[in-house]
């Protein structure tokens, strides 16, 4: 459910009569923030030792090499890594990674056309009977 609606958000952010504003919808780090934000919420604790967090300076060469973050879109919850340009030997682009352990716990429930999870009842006020 967070996860459509994240990604609903993100749509609605790029629509035409949005966009004038701000290019922000599918910024590369919007859906995996809003994931990360999701476990610190439903299952607390300390993250900063399962993250790789680069350095002030690391970080400032990334944006004057790559510029802005909302120039690179990710529709997807895999994280967009933008190597060091200083570094030898790298990818001299962004590309996607992996998800710390930590955040794979909860998986997105994949519907098939058989699944009766959620029907709505057939009363006026529409309540959702679910697991019927």
């Amino acid at each position: 459910m967070m996860m459509s609606t994240a990604v609903a958000f993100e749509n609605w952010q790029s629509m035409p009569w949005f966009s004038w504003y701000t290019d922000s919808g599918f910024s590369g780090e919007d859906l995996v923030s809003d994931l990360f934000g999701f476990y610190k919420v439903n299952y607390p604790r300390v993250y900063w030792g399962g993250l790789k967090i680069a350095s002030k300076e690391s970080a400032l060469r990334r944006w004057d090499h790559y510029g802005p973050i909302s120039r690179y879109k990710n529709t997807g919850f895999l994280p967009l890594l933008f190597p060091d340009p200083i570094e030898k030997f790298t990818c001299p682009r962004p590309y996607k990674g992996q998800l710390p352990r930590f955040m794979k716990q909860v998986m997105p429930y994949k519907f098939t056309p058989n699944d009766d999870i959620v029907r709505r009842s057939n009363d006026k006020a529409g309540i959702i009977n679910a697991f019927q």
